[in-house]
């Protein structure tokens, strides 16, 4: 069994190196992948099965270790097998939609309509590009080098340490700048603003006509509905009048969380009673 362990973290290895497209990652859907997890799966059921690891801690570690991968590689089978995933761009304010777009041309027909009401989007100060004048009459100007702010928004220029305020900064509205020429002759240009926090609203509607309260969700933060999640990816950066949604339906996640669980609370009590007893031994 060692040597059997030893060939799945093999093909474990060999999905980690990076190929040009994800390619990798074709080597975890081929057949004998699978069949590989399937034996394993089936012989951690057929170890739980023997009636002496239920008349100890320790045999109760071991089931809910065993246990815990087979119920993980069954999730992960059902996640896989009927699992649905699909991105696609919601307009903010489009009519609600109760079907999502599939691969080639199909659709996934959802118990519910959904809408993107509104969208946000918060940044982080601008770094500013620092250039030089040019040298002579005709030439362009020369990147020194790229500026980030401080802490409170200031920007300290190099060599001479000079700071430019944040009202120096910002016009009238409070937006930034796009270019600031200096007493010196130098250009500030505002560089790609970083995104510190996107927010979207949805609105959720059951075929009855019921209309849920407004549901925000943000990147890392999923919408969860219905058996669906939908994750906030990326937005529209230059209108900001979409922004892109990946749906994933995973009827074996709760397999998978619950298996690792187990795993983890299996291992626990493995390594407590195995420490326990060589306290004990060294005692002796």
């Amino acid at each position: 069994m060692d040597k059997f362990i030893l060939l799945i973290v093999l093909f474990l290895l060999a999905g980690a190196i990076p190929l040009h497209g994800g390619l990798e990652l074709a080597i975890f859907r081929t057949p004998v992948f699978w069949s590989l997890l399937a034996i394993l799966a089936v012989w951690c059921i057929i170890a739980c099965c023997k009636p002496k690891r239920f008349k100890s801690l320790r045999g109760i570690g071991f089931l809910l270790a065993h246990g815990g991968v087979a119920l993980l590689l069954l999730g992960a089978a059902i996640g896989l097998f009927a699992g649905k995933k699909t991105q696609f761009a919601a307009y903010i304010g489009a009519q609600p939609a109760n079907e999502l777009p599939g691969p080639a041309n199909t659709t996934y027909p959802l118990d519910f309509s959904l809408a993107v009401t509104d969208f946000k989007v918060d940044y982080y100060p601008p770094s500013y590009h620092y250039y030089a004048p040019p040298a002579k009459e005709g030439d362009d100007f020369t990147l020194v080098k790229t500026l980030k702010p401080n802490m409170d928004g200031t920007i300290t220029l190099p060599k001479h340490g000079d700071t430019i305020s944040k009202d120096s900064l910002t016009d009238e509205d409070g937006h930034w700048k796009t270019q600031i020429f200096l007493d010196n002759n130098y250009l500030l240009h505002k560089a790609a603003p970083t995104p510190k926090l996107f927010e979207a609203t949805a609105q959720l509607t059951l075929p009855d006509g019921t209309a849920l309260p407004p549901q925000a969700f943000s990147v890392n933060h999923p919408l969860n509905f219905h058996g669906w999640r939908f994750y906030l990816m990326s937005h529209d950066t230059q209108n900001n009048e979409y922004i892109v949604i990946t749906a994933r339906r995973d009827p074996g996640r709760y397999c998978v969380i619950a298996g690792i669980w187990m795993i983890i609370a299996g291992v626990a009590i493995l390594c407590w009673f195995s420490q326990s007893r060589t306290e004990a031994s060294r005692d002796v």
